[in-house]
């Protein structure tokens, strides 16, 4: 009955950016494993830096990382609950974002 209680939903890719997901950016960057236990590798073969953000369910932000160019990160997340992520990597001008499922 209240109708001023709503859902918002957060825009993660703005104007100007354009976003890959999928085949186009699959020799640079490396997600696994998927499904994910306590630990996330992000392999980065780009000649520039990527910055990495996990997003929830319902877009919150939960995690962040950054990996170096020519490079593989671990990202710790075993403090994340079993579910469905989404992982936003930015490099340069572009996006590329996937979904990680976390499980036990």
């Amino acid at each position: 009955e209240d109708e001023d209680q709503h859902w918002s939903v957060k825009v993660l890719v703005t104007d100007g950016v354009v976003a890959f997901n999928g085949a186009d950016q699959s020799n640079s960057l490396s997600i696994y494993p998927n499904p994910a236990g306590d630990e996330l590798f992000v392999q980065n073969t780009n000649e520039l830096p990527v910055s990495v953000a996990i997003y929830d369910a319902i877009g919150r932000l939960v995690a962040t990382a950054n990996a170096a160019a020519n490079s593989t990160t671990t990202l710790d997340i075993q403090s994340l609950t079993p579910g469905s992520y989404l992982l936003v990597c930015h490099t340069g001008n572009q996006v590329i974002i996937r979904q990680v499922n976390k499980v036990w």
